[in-house]
């Protein structure tokens, strides 16, 4: 990378006061280039080395004009993905230079959706008035540019430059990035609310105050080859005065000593975001390494780099890997130029970081260095307002199919549901039909069984259609699929909540099961019999305290467990 140090603080600011904002794109010309284009290609380069006078360091790439043309340049970026997200803003690097004096660039942005024939000119920003002799800065003086609302809500919004350039001076572009809103909104673990000190792996896995939000039950475990120093929450190493999940370690490398911290979410989400602190290379000590890999269930989630925001001090490699640059040989523990901010665009539900330290300049036994991960945040899951009063969509695993059941609270002109699946959460198929009931103005119970899933991860969402042939979506359920027993790694039932309020839920993976609930003391409050769907507990007229669920089916038995609040 080469951008200035103020540039990169300013762009890294948005991660920690924005928390409402996510990243949907960025570009920094580095990877793979796929979705980027220009109207001539000679008008252009994204070579590193093109010449002396193009302010970039050793390794990065920027795509910059030749100096030869007054002639009109044109850069365009396609595939970003702005559906279910309002207020989309962007913001970009850019420097001009060469002969001819003071003279500046002529810059345009213009935007268009899907088809890309139609452009509409942002206005409201002065394009030229940010641009530096031959040192990178933020275009609108850091600010991002908002653009109109008619850029959201699309599968492929496509940015363009129009540049002119004086003759003998380029014009060059780097580090583009593409934020949106969720429209259902986000939620966030917020490091600040534990105190400093407290351990994760202790407290997220006890059952006197688990780390819960929106539902969302957090479980962080750890485990470690390295000699480790330090690690919990504090806020005097990275970010001072900003509490985050600090690591330190002596004796990685990057063969047998590393310490992996594993994030278990009890529900799929999507968006997830965080930012990781300090990776970089110390001059005395390592250059960072650290693996990042998501899953769905089992399935792995593998890291975008449209998705994953460096800086000069470290860069995105293959294979889920983020590091220390190469060339970076400070420190930058008390600033942001060391942090990688990371997105998942898929549904997610474990978190796997493995850090170890690569090229040691002296001795392993004395290098110490150290991470922090910052605040963790995803998409509230969106249910979109349906003509009738969905009250829940839910699935489960049962036996070799996926048993689907939703109800509604209010029905008006509801002709009909139609249950769609994807293998993919982004291309939906319809799969069968479930007739509605017209109106009614109490609660009705709906169901419907994929007696055929696809082994791994199936989607599956409703879309309601009424008797004028409007129609609106539902929510997405995610269902992994791999027999019977494993579906539930190996146990026979699950359930969940296992923090509860007003209700939990007894997931079955055998069929004809005999389910018992007893309190603290072995009083049975509860019982099921020949069970072979998913079973609602009723909890809100229990005292709190702790219960436990038994679970039978004649061979196999099994107890489990969950608090009522």
């Amino acid at each position: 990378m080469k951008q200035l140090y103020t540039f990169i603080s300013a762009l890294f600011l948005f991660a920690f006061s924005a928390q409402a904002q996510v990243t949907l794109h960025h570009e920094n010309f580095d990877g793979s280039l796929s979705g980027v284009g220009v109207n001539n290609s000679t008008y252009w380069s994204v070579n590193p080395a093109v010449a002396s006078n193009y302010p970039q360091a050793s390794g990065g790439r920027a795509i910059v004009t030749n100096t030869s043309s007054r002639s009109l340049k044109q850069l365009y970026i396609s595939g970003i993905n702005t559906q279910d997200y309002k207020s989309i803003s962007v913001m970009w690097a850019n420097v001009k230079g060469g002969n001819g004096g003071n003279a500046k660039p002529t810059v345009k942005l213009y935007y268009s959706i899907n088809s890309g024939q139609t452009y509409n000119e942002v206005s409201g920003w002065l394009g030229n008035t940010t641009i530096n002799n031959d040192s990178w800065n933020l275009v609108n003086g850091g600010n991002f540019i908002s653009l109109p609302a008619a850029a959201e809500g699309s599968g492929n919004l496509i940015l363009r430059w129009d540049i002119t350039t004086p003759t003998n001076k380029y014009y060059g572009i780097d580090d583009i990035t593409v934020i949106g809103t969720p429209v259902s909104g986000i939620s966030t673990f917020d490091w600040n609310n534990r105190p400093v000190g407290e351990n994760p792996f202790a407290v997220s896995s006890g059952k006197d105050n688990p780390y819960i939000v929106n539902g969302i039950a957090l479980k962080w475990t750890g485990v470690s080859s390295a000699n480790v120093t330090k690690y919990g929450v504090h806020n005097d190493e990275y970010q001072s005065g900003t509490n985050s999940f600090t690591l330190q370690q002596q004796n990685a490398n990057n063969s047998n000593r590393y310490t992996t911290i594993t994030l278990e979410l009890s529900e799929p989400v999507i968006d997830l975001s965080f930012t990781l602190f300090d990776i970089d290379r110390s001059q005395n000590q390592f250059r960072d390494k650290i693996e990042v890999q998501a899953y769905i269930y089992e399935t792995a989630v593998n890291l975008d780099e449209k998705r994953v925001v460096v800086t000069t001090k470290n860069e995105f490699r293959a294979n889920n890997i983020v590091s220390g640059q190469a060339s970076a040989t400070d420190a930058v523990a008390s600033s942001a130029d060391g942090n990688v901010k990371i997105s998942y665009k898929e549904y997610v539900n474990k978190l796997v970081i493995r850090y170890y330290n690569e090229e040691p300049t002296i001795s392993i036994s004395n290098g110490l260095q150290g991470v922090a991960i910052h605040n963790i945040s995803w998409r509230n899951e969106y249910i979109a307002p349906l003509p009738v009063e969905l009250m829940y969509f839910k699935g489960a695993v049962q036996g070799k199919n996926a048993s689907l059941t939703w109800a509604t609270a209010q029905e008006i002109d509801n002709e009909k549901f139609v249950v769609e699946r994807s293998l993919d959460g982004k291309s939906f198929k319809e799969i069968g039909e479930v007739k509605g009931n017209g109106n009614s103005s109490s609660r009705i119970n709906y169901s419907f069984t994929d007696t055929n899933p696809a082994e791994g991860v199936n989607y599956y969402r409703l879309r309601q259609i009424d008797f004028s042939g409007t129609e609106e979506t539902s929510n997405v359920v995610a269902l992994q699929y791999k027999g019977a027993a494993q579906n539930l790694n190996g146990n026979i039932a699950k359930v969940y909540p296992t923090i509860a309020s007003s209700e939990v839920t007894v997931s079955l993976a055998v069929s004809n099961a005999q389910i018992t609930v007893l309190d603290a003391n072995g009083r049975q409050v509860a019982q099921y019999s020949n069970v072979s769907q998913d079973v609602v507990v009723p909890t809100a007229s229990l005292q709190p305290g702790m219960y436990f669920v038994k679970v039978s089916d004649g061979t196999q038995h099994q107890t489990q467990r969950f608090v009522k609040q």
